[in-house]
């Protein structure tokens, strides 16, 4: 059981039998310390779940608060809530850090992650300790990206992204609460425009003004519904022409200014496509314009 030091006073003692001198009711008659005026009066002290000492000061006139912060720890204690002071003092940078290497072992998901850290959120949470972080810092942080007109989207991104670093923050026992779960924390909400597929005319349009080399591009978007790096990522040696489907396997994606071959395609799994007579044709067709040197596996699967 911890107890609280009043360091300016201590029980006088008898100057020949060295006995603690009682007033009329029974009470140690206090004397001033040596320490009498000079830094903080009360402090706490007491032992952590794992038998360490530790200790916190108040001010003079301040033992009720003394009293309150050892029966608050003492009952943390037995509920298994105890959170080490010294914990709370981590930076969010440091925390963030650690919270990283949970994500995505993807090296282009951790580099947009990493981008938006450093480009968004570590110039207003990069040296602010966990525990100093409250729903109120929370509050002006999203006021702040609403009046830098951010897009609703980016904004629950990177909410998220902060949210995400301050639960791992509760998990680590460095803070007993996530200040974006707070009630008065609005949190940001993403939006969803529908989708408008586009008509034919616009189709060829953009086919059109591709160079020749490139024009596999289109009907590979829209004919099977590829994002960018999936068409990039495409090869001819993905295709059953038995069983008339294609395999999407891999994309290229750019980290740090670097293209690779990444094998986590649209929400990070395979699919097999259904391949049509005419997709066929116009596959064939560009393969035989454009000739690749090598195995197009080979060179896919050397980039992977």
């Amino acid at each position: 059981m911890g107890h609280i030091q009043d360091r300016w006073f201590r029980p006088a003692r008898d100057a020949v039998t060295g006995k603690v001198i009682l007033n009329a009711r029974g009470k140690p008659v206090m004397e001033r310390s040596e320490l009498y005026g000079i830094g903080l009066r009360y402090k706490v002290r007491y032992l952590d779940p794992d038998n360490n000492e530790r200790s916190k000061s108040f001010a003079d006139k301040q033992k009720k608060r003394a009293e309150d912060f050892l029966i608050g720890v003492e009952s943390d204690k037995r509920e298994d809530k105890y959170i080490d002071p010294r914990a709370s003092m981590t930076t969010f940078r440091q925390q963030a850090e650690s919270w990283l290497k949970g994500q995505s072992p993807d090296p282009g998901t951790r580099s947009t992650i990493l981008s938006r850290l450093e480009s968004q959120i570590y110039p207003v949470f990069e040296t602010k300790k966990v525990g100093q972080i409250k729903p109120a810092t929370i509050r002006d942080w999203v006021g702040s990206m609403e009046e830098r007109k951010l897009s609703d989207n980016y904004q629950a991104v990177l909410f998220n992204t902060v949210s995400g670093v301050m639960d791992s923050a509760v998990d680590d026992r460095r803070i007993r609460e996530n200040p974006c779960h707070a009630k008065t924390v609005r949190r940001p909400v993403a939006s969803s425009p529908p989708i408008v597929v586009w008509p034919e005319e616009r189709v060829q349009a953009v086919r059109s003004g591709l160079a020749e080399r490139f024009k596999i591009a289109v009907p590979l978007g829209a004919g099977f519904g590829l994002r960018q790096g999936e068409i990039l990522g495409f090869s001819p040696d993905d295709i059953d022409r038995t069983a008339m489907t294609v395999r999407i396997r891999r994309q290229i994606k750019t980290v740090r200014g670097v293209m690779m071959f990444a094998p986590f395609p649209k929400r990070g799994k395979e699919r097999t496509i259904p391949l049509s007579a005419a997709m066929l044709a116009e596959i064939d067709d560009h393969e035989d314009r454009f000739p690749v040197r090598g195995s197009h596996a080979a060179l896919a699967e050397r980039g992977r």
